[in-house]
């Protein structure tokens, strides 16, 4: 079973479920908080998943969904999901963030579109291009 206790609300984590049953990889997810199944029912029907994916769980893994903790989590999306504990395969990764600045030099402000298009293209989503300066040729 994983180890929430380093595990915090407001962190930015990356795990992997031990079932392909359900989405079983989530990346860059927000923690809202380590709840009971009382609350994390309120959000998913935790029981019927316990049930649907408990065959494909690690041994040991208890068989009543009441007797474990989940992890609430928001997704990139911004969809708010419940993750029972022991469905979650290995470390919980915690992902750290920086900002970058980055300059282009010798750009043209028609290049705007074509630099956020690139970086979107690798996956970001956040992110402020501004045109700091412009000069005739």
């Amino acid at each position: 079973m994983a180890d929430t206790s380093n595990i915090k609300s407001g962190m930015t984590v990356t795990f992997k479920l031990a079932t392909k049953l359900i989405k079983d990889v989530y990346t860059n997810v927000t923690v809202k908080g380590i709840v009971s199944f009382d609350i994390a029912s309120a959000w998913d029907d935790v029981a019927s998943q316990h049930a649907n994916i408990f065959s494909t769980l690690p041994v040991g893994t208890p068989e009543n969904p009441e007797d474990y903790e989940y992890l609430l989590v928001r997704t990139v999306d911004g969809e708010t999901l419940a993750v029972g504990v022991p469905w979650i395969s290995g470390d919980i990764t915690v992902v750290t963030s920086a900002t970058l600045r980055i300059t282009v030099n010798n750009a043209s402000v028609a290049d705007v579109e074509k630099v956020r298009t690139a970086l979107n293209g690798y996956g970001y989503t956040d992110l402020t291009v501004e045109v700091l300066s412009t000069s005739a040729s």
